[in-house]
C-alpha cells in the first residue's frame, strides 16, 4: 500500500530472498520484536519501492538496553524486473535518506541457490558440466553461446533495446501518469536507423 509519510528509523535492514522467504523479523521467533506497520511502499523519483516493514526492538534484548525502530525491506529490488531496467538502489535509499536512517544491515541470504552445487562453484561451471555430460564435449549447445554474452537485452512485447553492460545504468524505470516508462537519455548523438536526428527541449521550445 502507497504511504505519503515515510517513518523515522535510525536503523534499516535490507534483506535477501532468504530472510524474505523466511518471513524476517516476525516468523524467526525472537522475543522482544514488535511488527509496527507491513506492506509499506512509497513512490519515489525513481519508481516505487518495494514493500517494507516498521519493526522495534525492545530494550531488553539490545546492547545499549534502549529501545530501537527498524525500517526493513525483504529485498532492494522488485521481482519480475532485471537489475538493468529497474532502479531499486536508488529508491530504496532515496528513502532511507529522508527516514533519517544512519545505520544499515544488509544480509547475504541466498534463498534461490542450487543446493547441488559445490562450495566456490557458480552456476555457469555447473551448467557446464551437466551440458558436457548430456550433449559430449564442444557440442552445438555450449554455455560460452548462451551465458555471458556482453550485453543487456531489455525486451517488451512492443520494442527491443541492446544496452552495454557498462551503460546499462543511463535506463531509468519510471512512473509517469500512472504508467511505467522506460527513459533513456538522448542529450546528443541519437540516430534513428543510421540517420541523426535532434530530439527538441521542450524547456527551450
Amino acid at each position: 500500500m502507497i504511504r505519503k509519510e515515510i517513518p523515522q528509523a535510525e536503523y534499516a535492514h535490507i534483506g535477501g530472498s532468504g530472510t524474505w522467504g523466511d518471513d524476517f523479523p516476525e516468523n524467526v521467533g525472537i522475543e522482544g520484536v514488535k511488527i509496527l506497520d507491513a506492506d509499506m511502499e512509497f513512490e519515489t523519483p525513481f519508481g516505487t519501492t518495494v514493500p517494507m516493514k516498521l519493526f522495534e526492538i525492545s530494550a531488553d534484548i539490545t546492547a545499549d538496553h534502549k529501545k530501537h525502530v527498524v525500517l526493513d525491506m525483504p529485498f532492494h529490488g522488485w521481482f519480475g524486473l532485471s537489475p538493468y531496467r529497474d532502479t531499486p538502489s536508488e529508491r530504496v535509499f532515496w528513502v532511507l535518506q529522508r527516514a533519517g536512517v544512519k545505520w544499515i544491515l544488509a544480509d547475504g541470504s541466498g534463498g534461490g541457490i542450487n543446493p547441488l552445487l559445490d562450495p566456490g562453484e557458480t552456476h555457469e561451471s555447473q551448467f557446464r558440466r551437466e551440458c558436457e555430460k548430456q550433449y559430449g564435449e564442444n557440442a552445438a549447445l555450449n554455455p560460452k553461446n548462451i551465458l555471458g554474452t556482453g550485453k543487456f537485452e531489455i525486451t517488451t512485447p512492443e520494442v527491443k533495446i541492446t544496452v552495454a553492460p557498462e551503460n546499462s545504468y543511463l535506463i531509468e524505470d519510471r512512473m509517469i501518469g500512472g504508467r511505467r516508462y522506460l527513459l533513456i537519455p538522448t542529450d546528443d548523438g541519437v540516430e534513428v536507423n543510421g540517420v541523426s536526428v535532434s530530439i527538441p527541449n521542450e524547456e527551450h521550445s
